[in-house]
């Protein structure tokens, strides 16, 4: 499939290490070095999305002093 397709289109990728929910009260308190509490327990894996599609599942890495994600699961169309 890939072999067809144009390689050259730019895709958004983001990991997401959890979520929180606050009220607008909340948020507009917020200041520096306010912590939020996610919803994944540290040793849970991050969730990889291109665009808005989940495609694989990882955990959190430093490499070259910079953070990284290994791949540790492939998601076939979006669903785990």
């Amino acid at each position: 499939m890939t072999d067809t397709m144009n390689q050259d289109i730019s895709v958004c990728v983001r990991a997401v290490a959890g979520k929180t929910l606050l009220n607008i009260k909340q948020l507009d308190s917020l200041k520096a070095g306010d912590i939020l509490q996610l919803d994944k327990k540290i040793d849970e894996t991050v969730d990889i999305y291109a665009n808005e599609a989940l495609v694989a599942k990882g955990r959190v890495v430093v490499a070259d002093n910079k953070l990284g994600i290994v791949i540790t699961e492939l998601i076939k169309n979006g669903v785990d």
